[in-house]
């Protein structure tokens, strides 16, 4: 959560971009904690098998 709150935090210094999007890829998974964040802010967490569509 810390990770995501920087990100946030940073992207502030964007100027005149209204349209972001975060990404954050893990080591070891999410936390249930962002899970929740993200699913009531409408922000997508990806794992790096998602992004292939042959992944074992």
């Amino acid at each position: 959560m810390r990770e995501m709150t920087e990100l946030e935090s940073n992207s502030r210094y964007m100027k005149n971009c209204y349209n972001k999007r975060f990404c954050i890829f893990p080591r070891m998974g999410f936390t249930d904690e962002l899970k929740e964040y993200a699913e009531s802010n409408g922000i997508e967490l990806l794992i790096p098998e998602s992004m292939y569509r042959d992944a074992p």
